[in-house]
């Protein structure tokens, strides 16, 4: 087994279960922001943090290890081998959507996307449109054999689209599933007028 390979068994079992442990009052210089991306997801916090943040929930790791056993001198690169080979439930994928149709209001990032159902306006006073954000997963054998994408599908035409095409237009606007039908099979003759395409060099029109 690889060092890198064994240091991702590793993380995946004794250092998950410390790091999911990991109480408010260990890392209090964080954040509320912070706190509540950490709670949701550990590992990607510490993928992405800055390395003085990362050392320092790495100090609360090494610290709460059980005494006699091996120290672990596992580090990003091990964290982000083991990130990349597990799928993320939908569960956590759409943590972030439940959280806001409860009304927790968890906060939007823009450079985020963030799995669910929403509806957005593609023209100013146009109708809704209805909006997936998926994560779309290649999975064999229980791990990923690529990296995680996340695209939009946008549209009763349901067109699979980059998330950014998207995302900063829909993230506040989130929706239930069924909601989310309804407008994909609308029957809307609006809709479809509003995404008529236009050809800007034929004769134009009197008004």
């Amino acid at each position: 087994m690889s060092d890198n390979r064994l240091a991702a068994v590793l993380v995946s079992s004794a250092t998950a279960r410390i790091l999911i442990g990991i109480d408010h009052y260990e890392v209090d210089w964080m954040t509320e922001e912070q706190w509540q991306a950490f709670r949701s997801d550990p590992f990607r916090f510490c993928i992405t943090a800055a390395p003085e943040d990362y050392d320092r929930i790495w100090a609360v790791v090494e610290a709460r290890q059980p005494k006699n056993t091996p120290a672990l001198s596992l580090g990003r690169e091990a964290l982000e081998e083991t990130n990349m080979r597990t799928p993320t439930t939908q569960e956590q994928l759409r943590a972030h959507h439940a959280a806001s149709l409860a009304g927790e209001r968890p906060g939007v990032d823009e450079d985020t996307p963030e799995c669910g159902w929403y509806r957005m306006r593609m023209i100013k006073g146009g109708p809704w449109v209805p909006v997936e954000v998926r994560c779309l997963q290649d999975i064999e054998d229980g791990e990923l054999t690529e990296p995680e994408v996340m695209v939009a599908i946008v549209g009763s035409e349901r067109e699979t689209k980059h998330w950014r095409a998207a995302w900063p237009r829909c993230s506040n606007k989130p929706i239930t599933e069924d909601a989310y039908h309804e407008l994909v099979y609308s029957k809307d003759e609006t809709f479809r007028a509003t995404h008529a395409p236009v050809d800007l060099t034929e004769k134009a029109s009197r008004p």
